[in-house]
C-alpha cells in the first residue's frame, strides 16, 4: 500500500521533508497542500493552499494532471530532471521525484514531490524566470509502470519569485 498523507505528515523525515511538496488533485486543478521550508526558501514564497500556476500555461498543468492520474492508476513514481532559470547568468539543475500518497476513499488524490538541487550553472541568457524538463521516467515501486511515456511539460516562464 501507499504511504498515506497522515503517515508522511505525522512522521516527517528531517532530511527529506524540507524539500517536499504535497499536491492535491481535484478535477483539473492542482492545489499545493504543503511546501517544505527549503522549497519555500528556494522560491521566495509560500504558496501552500494555492492552485499551481505556471505563467497561465495550461499545458504544464495538463501534463502534471496526466502524470498524476497515471501514478495513481498504475501505482508508480516519476523521476525528472529540470533546469530552472533563476536570474540572468544563473541556472539550477534539479532532480524531482514524485510518488502517489494513499488517501481515504472519496478524498482527492495526493502526490508527494521531492526536489533536490544537483548543480548551479552560469549559462542562463535570459532575464525571465523559466523551467524546462529534460528527462522524465516512470519509477517502478512494485506494481510495474504504465505503458505510455510520461507527459513532459513544455518549457515555460515561472511567476514565482525564486531565490538561489
Amino acid at each position: 500500500p501507499f504511504t498515506s498523507s497522515a503517515d508522511f505528515l505525522d512522521n516527517p523525515h528531517p532530511e527529506l521533508a524540507p524539500n517536499c511538496i504535497i499536491m492535491e488533485i481535484v478535477g483539473t486543478s492542482i492545489t499545493l497542500r504543503l511546501e517544505g521550508t527549503d522549497v519555500v526558501n528556494r522560491w521566495g514564497i509560500d504558496e501552500t493552499g494555492k492552485n499551481v500556476q505556471f505563467s497561465n500555461e495550461p499545458k504544464v498543468v495538463h501534463s502534471l494532471l496526466r502524470n498524476g492520474e497515471s501514478m495513481h492508476t498504475q501505482p508508480c513514481g516519476l523521476r525528472s530532471f529540470m533546469e530552472l532559470g533563476v536570474r540572468p547568468n544563473l541556472t539550477l539543475l534539479m532532480e524531482v521525484v514524485i510518488l502517489p500518497l494513499a488517501v481515504e476513499e472519496k478524498r482527492p488524490k495526493r502526490l508527494v514531490c521531492h526536489s533536490a538541487m544537483l548543480e548551479r550553472g552560469f549559462f542562463n541568457d535570459s532575464s525571465a524566470r523559466w523551467q524546462r524538463t529534460h528527462e522524465c521516467h516512470w519509477i517502478d515501486i512494485g506494481d510495474g509502470t504504465p505503458t505510455n511515456k510520461p507527459s513532459i511539460p513544455p518549457a515555460t516562464n515561472i511567476n514565482r519569485n525564486m531565490k538561489d
